[in-house]
């Protein structure tokens, strides 16, 4: 799941900054956080803390290994830190623009968990080959160049390409090209499953005429194409989508025996679409309150849709005489599908919504129960395939997040160590790998023109320090942990260790990006901690500087949202300590 990219090019910077919602900060590419502020115990200084909002989603038809998170809505919010409005509306009405800045927001991600480029460009070399095998099946179909020709054991094996073109698609965000492949699976299904009922009666061929064939493989794609709508912020036809391949699945699992149904109470399959229903709703509602919290009544049936969903899985199979014919799914061992990761999406999201509604104690049990699925499907350290590590990082950092809202900051602290553990697991196995692959390279003499500038490019948009043994990595992830990390143990009273990690957050933060408004964050928490010491003049020097980085960010690409609202709290740190050094009044604030 899980990625993030190109910290050193400006102008992706900016895009970028569109488009971070799974599982990173929403300032910048830096750091994707929702940012949230808290005042130190015991001392009237505000410190933001870093937070992490996201929401996932089991979206496709593909067996999900990577759970999708499929929140545009967070992407729109997201852009309103960086572009005008009048920006912001062009960007939400032209799909293409929409697909370009997802693609821009999956390569960051990636970049960010992993600290190299190595995942999305395995990505791009994966689409590569698939889709050359997929234009020779095309140009082997013997009937024509139509799109829909073809014999039904060749639409098959085309259909099949097809759908692992669109997953990848799906994964590097190129969702105008998964959709162009979706819609054209569906006219190849529907070709395939209506030859298949050929000898139906007269009045049976003229029904099919006006509705589509009954078919799982046809609902699964309604569903996808349903997935991907919903990703492109475009909820109302998301739902429509939704509500066909709901229908679909329903008539088909849940319908008699004797009316050709499997006579089911639940299946995962539905599960699934619900799941995707409640996700669209989550937009939907947004937009009906133009950016504002979902109300109440709203909250409440978004989660009795996610409820409903979880049911699905916890009691799959139930009804009927057990013998459901359709179930395809790679996650799938035994007889309950309670544990499968979606049921671990499905907590997430209903987490976000309890979280957003100021409920953080519910959304820590949403959050542990999220984590306690996916630890069941995530690899070991000791297995080379980290990739679904991101996912672990990502819940530990909500949770953290959440158990520092509830002032809970020994469980919060411990989260954010243990996901600021597994990260540097993460990035050291893909810098060691990405060594070994360079000294491999080097010790065969095998190098071409293109191979040195793919190379010099990557170089480009990767942190500095590469050495994977090192113990500061460099990474936006790190930076961001190590904020949180500090921020803990100053509320703990522990003020020396809240300066180192302060410390290293901050040199992180200056080696990726100067003027960084995240780095006015750390700057904030430094200064706060100076002035509880009641080292007054420096703790001055560092609110100031954070004042001059918010100013000169809010100039260039805020023109309003979060960043106000730390200026003004910065500027009100700087007010406290001035009427601490100069008396009541001080001297205005630090202009």
């Amino acid at each position: 799941m899980y990625s993030m990219k190109s910290l050193a090019h400006q102008s992706l910077l900016k895009k970028a900054n569109l488009l971070l919602a799974k599982r990173c900060p929403p300032s910048s590419p830096l750091i994707p956080r929702k940012i949230s502020t808290s005042a130190l115990t015991s001392s009237p200084f505000v410190t933001p803390t870093q937070s992490n909002n996201k929401d996932r989603g089991c979206n496709g038809h593909y067996n999900i290994k990577h759970h999708y998170h499929a929140s545009v809505q967070n992407l729109r919010q997201h852009k309103s830190k960086v572009y005008e409005q009048e920006e912001i509306n062009e960007i939400n009405n032209d799909m293409d623009k929409i697909s370009e800045v997802e693609q821009e927001r999956i390569k960051l991600e990636l970049l960010t968990y992993t600290g190299t480029d190595d995942a999305h460009n395995d990505l791009l070399e994966d689409l590569s080959a698939q889709t050359k095998i997929l234009d020779s099946l095309l140009d082997n179909n013997s009937d024509g160049n139509d799109g829909s020709a073809g014999s039904a054991g060749s639409n098959e094996k085309i259909i099949q390409k097809m759908q692992d073109v669109a997953k990848i698609h799906w994964e590097l965000g190129m969702l105008d090209d998964a959709q162009s492949l979706q819609e054209d699976i569906l006219k190849r299904l529907i070709q395939i499953h209506s030859e298949s009922n050929a000898d139906d009666d007269e009045i049976s061929q003229q029904h099919k005429k006006t509705s589509l064939p009954t078919h799982m493989d046809i609902a699964q794609t309604l569903h996808t194409i349903g997935s991907i709508q919903n990703r492109m912020n475009q909820p109302h036809e998301a739902r429509r989508w939704f509500d066909a391949a709901l229908k679909m699945k329903e008539e088909i699992l849940t319908s008699k025996k004797e009316d050709g149904g499997e006579g089911l109470d639940y299946h995962y399959e539905i599960g699934k679409t619900l799941n995707g229903i409640a996700l669209a709703e989550i937009q939907l509602a947004q937009d009906e309150d133009e950016g504002e919290d979902i109300s109440i009544s709203s909250v409440s049936n978004i989660l009795s849709i996610f409820e409903s969903a979880e049911r699905h899985y916890t009691f799959h199979g139930e009804g009927g005489d057990n013998t459901c014919h359709y179930f395809d799914d790679e996650f799938y061992e035994g007889d309950s599908m309670a544990d499968h990761p979606h049921v671990a999406s499905i907590n997430s999201n209903m987490a976000l919504l309890y979280r957003q509604h100021g409920n953080y104690k519910m959304a820590a049990t949403k959050y542990e129960e999220a984590l306690r699925i996916q630890m069941m499907w995530t690899p070991t350290e000791n297995n080379n395939d980290s990739s679904d590590n991101s996912e672990i990082i990502g819940l530990k950092m909500d949770l953290g997040d959440c158990y520092k809202a509830f002032e809970r900051y020994e469980r919060a602290l411990e989260n954010y160590e243990e996901a600021l553990r597994l990260h540097m697991i993460v990035v050291r196995k893909e810098r060691q790998r990405q060594r070994q692959a360079e000294q491999l390279t080097l010790s065969t003499g095998k190098s071409d023109d293109n191979a040195s500038e793919n190379e010099n490019e990557k170089n480009k948009s990767m942190p500095a320090v590469l050495d994977p043994n090192a113990d500061i990595l460099n990474s936006p992830v790190e930076a961001v942990l190590r904020h949180n990390i500090g921020l803990m143990h100053a509320h703990l009273g522990r003020h020396d260790i809240a300066m180192e990690e302060y410390q290293s957050s901050l040199r992180i933060k200056r080696r990726l990006d100067e003027t960084h408004p995240d780095i006015g964050l750390t700057l904030n928490g430094i200064g706060a901690l100076q002035a509880t010491k009641g080292d007054y003049k420096s703790a001055l020097s560092y609110f100031r500087e954070a004042l001059y980085i918010y100013e000169l960010r809010s100039q260039n690409f805020y023109a309003f949202g979060k960043e106000d609202e730390n200026i003004m709290q910065t500027k009100k740190n700087i007010e406290l300590v001035e009427k601490q050094m100069y008396g009541i009044g001080g001297r205005g604030n630090g202009d």
